[in-house]
């Protein structure tokens, strides 16, 4: 069989079944990256809203 470079990928994705212990671990992966990226999210927010370091000075 050649490589048929993403077309292959396709066929492999179209022909491979995942079981129920393969999905319940996406799914528990995809839980777990959401919560990461809006606790980032929710961090970068909180210090761009309350800025506990004070005012910055201006350049001379």
């Amino acid at each position: 069989m050649t490589d048929l470079g993403w077309l292959g990928a396709v066929a492999a994705y179209l022909t491979t079944t995942l079981s129920e212990p393969d999905l319940g671990a996406l799914r528990i992966q995809l839980v777990v990256h959401a919560a990461g990226g809006l606790l980032v999210l929710f961090a970068a927010t909180t210090l761009s809203v309350y800025k506990p370091w004070g005012k910055i000075g201006r350049a001379a």
